[in-house]
């Protein structure tokens, strides 16, 4: 069951930005993917995309995301940073 605003540590803000995502599986395929993320904090974000990913899968993201939601790389377009997918459905 995922917290509602009251039970998050920072409050999400909606950012419909692109995200790239890159996924690499148990035989070390890599797979690109789009998605769009629809909310976010300096604590997670939410990603909308046309592929299932199971729970605790690695993902690398590349998106534009402003430097109030970063934790590094405050001077670059571009922010990459590693997620695990903690709530998914199909």
């Amino acid at each position: 069951m995922q917290p509602d605003s009251s039970q998050r540590k920072t409050r999400r803000v909606r950012f419909p930005v692109p995200v790239h995502i890159q996924v690499r599986d148990a035989n070390s395929v890599e797979t690109m993917h789009e998605g769009q993320v629809i909310d976010a904090s300096s604590c997670g974000m939410k990603i909308r995309v046309t592929r299932f990913f199971p729970r605790q899968t690695v993902l690398f993201l590349a998106l534009p995301l402003p430097a109030r939601f970063r934790e590094y790389s405050f001077m670059s377009e571009t922010y990459y940073t590693y997620a695990t997918v903690i709530h998914s459905r199909k």
